[in-house]
């Protein structure tokens, strides 16, 4: 798929029950590791299907990702540190319900500066909350209505993302407004402690 589709941005192979490969009948991407070559990809979602095991390490090509959306599979161990070192253009971080254990190390949030929503709900975390929660700038910032919003270059094509969030109780989905959305949910895990000082700068939540 990286070669017949070099310039592809949005990607969504939800609720596919994909377990570990994908069918050669799409493009040519035989397997996840495949993913990697879709270097230009800006909107990745794999959530809503069977995937175990650590998120693959080829995803970590994909650097310019503004939306990674894994929620909803059975991936385990720990969270990546890749995810935050790689991915620092990332808008939308959506781990939710899946195995994740152990704690969360720091520098898995130091560099995502840009990160407007953090999901990571529904796991097995634990320990305590790491302080760089609060280096979360975007979420201290004025938001751009536009962050979300993917052009087919040289067409009037739009794609807008869409995202459902639960506050609440309440099941809320946005789409057009979707880039004034500030949201961290960490509920259901077995974190411990105290949310970290200076949480309150992030003002936007």
């Amino acid at each position: 798929m990286g070669e017949s589709l070099p310039s592809l941005l949005f990607l969504s192979l939800s609720g596919n029950r994909i377990i570990e490969t994908i069918p050669d009948s799409i493009g040519h991407l035989a397997s996840l590791e495949s993913l990697g070559q879709l270097q230009l990809l800006k909107s990745l979602h794999l959530n809503h299907n069977k995937l175990s095991g650590e998120p693959p390490s080829s995803l970590r090509n994909i650097t310019g990702l503004d939306v990674l959306d894994l929620s909803y599979n059975k991936l385990s161990s720990r969270i990546s540190t890749w995810i935050g070192i790689d991915f620092t253009n990332l808008v939308t971080l959506n781990l939710k319900s899946n195995m994740f254990s152990r704690r969360l190390l720091p520098s898995l949030l130091s560099n995502l500066s840009s990160l407007h929503v953090l999901d990571l709900a529904q796991n097995n975390l634990t320990g305590e909350i790491p302080v760089t929660l609060v280096q979360l700038k975007a979420m201290t910032q004025k938001h751009d209505m536009g962050i979300y919003s993917l052009y087919d270059n040289g067409s009037s094509y739009q794609y807008e993302e869409r995202l459902i969030v639960i506050t609440k109780g309440q099941l809320l989905e946005y789409t057009r407004t979707l880039s004034l959305v500030v949201s961290i949910d960490l509920s259901d895990n077995n974190l411990s402690g105290e949310l970290p000082e200076g949480i309150t700068k992030l003002f936007g939540l």
